[in-house]
């Protein structure tokens, strides 16, 4: 569950797949902007995020850590050591992204020639590509691992909150600013860098969150 109350003596909650969905709707959306602008900007999109995916996989599997470990400080009341803990994996979430990322920005092309892709489509996917490296190494940890540890200390509304805003206020209508002939006109770059300020927009709150430290006085259950 994202959030709970306690009421005639049960706890009741959100689930967190009722979030889940609202942001699928929102990447639905976006998917079907990029349709409109063609068969070789759906290819690019589907190979670009395939391997961005594969790029994320250690920051994720440090996302995923995260939770265990500040759930068990914020559960024994060690505030001092889940915040020291936060520091150090989302430092290591940095590493891991730089490393991964700084591969996929100097072999973007490589990477995408090995799928049967149009020239156009694979001049797309290198393009989206690097411009998500250059998002990645900046801002990525600070989105996605660093809210796992907010969720982990019970301050699951916020991050919960924040993230279908973002989506909505950023990834889409971004996309439509920047990708489409009466915006900028970027096409599948506009949806990508649209995605990026999603990122940024979270970075920020997510960090100024976790700067005020009210995340350490959360009382989760009792």
């Amino acid at each position: 569950v994202v959030e709970h109350n306690f009421y005639n003596g049960n706890y009741y909650g959100t689930l967190r797949e009722e979030v889940d969905k609202r942001l699928e709707a929102g990447k639905l959306v976006v998917l079907n902007l990029i349709a409109t602008f063609g068969t070789s900007a759906v290819a690019a999109n589907a190979i670009a995020n395939s391997i961005a995916g594969v790029v994320n996989v250690p920051g994720t599997a440090i996302g995923l850590s995260i939770i265990t470990v500040i759930g068990r400080c914020m559960g024994a009341g060690e505030t001092g050591q889940a915040a020291h803990y936060t520091k150090r994996l989302v430092g290591a979430s940095y590493v891991c992204m730089l490393v991964m990322s700084t591969g996929m920005f100097l072999f973007a092309d490589t990477l995408v020639s090995w799928f049967n892709l149009t020239p156009q489509a694979v001049q797309m996917a290198g393009q989206v590509l690097r411009a998500c490296a250059v998002g990645n190494v900046l801002f990525w940890p600070m989105a996605f691992t660093l809210p796992n540890s907010l969720r982990a200390a019970g301050d699951a509304v916020f991050t919960m909150g924040v993230s279908l805003c973002s989506m909505f206020a950023c990834r889409v209508a971004l996309s439509y600013v920047m990708a489409c002939e009466w915006g900028l006109g970027l096409g599948l770059l506009g949806v990508w860098l649209a995605m990026i300020a999603d990122w940024v927009a979270r970075a920020v709150l997510f960090f100024v969150r976790y700067r005020q430290g009210k995340w350490k006085k959360i009382k989760v259950i009792g």
